[in-house]
């Protein structure tokens, strides 16, 4: 019975798919904090910045030229713990102020992507995949970006005043 609702309803595969990589996600930090202490020679150092550009490689290709996205996604984890993990050139071009704004809304968008495709294909029955993709595209950047305004200059500045309010009292 459960698995018709979720057949049925907006809890899905994808979304059950999202929060065990969101918990990955979670141990990735955990472990990343822990190596971090760790202080790496210069030929690790290397090594790490070559496994970095074969991965990098490696995730082009299959986003090119495949269309398994397992594939893609665990390869991107696994960029993105070396890149974490291996704080080179290539991390400092990464971390230059011009990606703040996109990786402030890099979270709203991974967010909202899922359920916005599932409302456009199930309510709205868009089928053309080009459409669809077009469509989700605009509404989850434009979504994205007001809801990031409305937590950066509504809610965060409501918290900070009755943190305030309670650490003068």
């Amino acid at each position: 019975m459960w698995y018709e609702t979720m057949a049925g309803g907006y809890l899905n595969q994808a979304f059950v798919q999202a929060f065990v990589c969101m918990g990955l996600g979670c141990l990735f930090n955990v472990w990343i904090t822990k190596l971090k202490e760790h202080k790496f020679s210069t030929t690790t150092r290397v090594l790490l910045t070559i496994a970095q550009l074969v991965c990098a490689g490696i995730v082009v290709y299959h986003t090119l030229f495949t269309t398994n996205f397992t594939t893609i996604h665990a390869l991107c984890a696994i960029l993105i713990f070396l890149t974490l993990l291996n704080e080179d050139y290539l991390t400092k071009l990464l971390n230059h102020r011009i990606w703040k704004y996109p990786g402030k809304l890099a979270l709203y968008i991974y967010m909202l992507h899922f359920p916005i495709i599932d409302v456009l294909y199930k309510s709205f029955n868009i089928t053309n995949l080009a459409c669809l993709a077009i469509i989700t595209v605009v509404v989850t950047v434009g979504l994205s970006m007001l809801l990031m305004f409305i937590v950066d200059y509504v809610i965060t500045p409501r918290l900070n005043r009755k943190k305030e309010v309670v650490a003068s009292k």
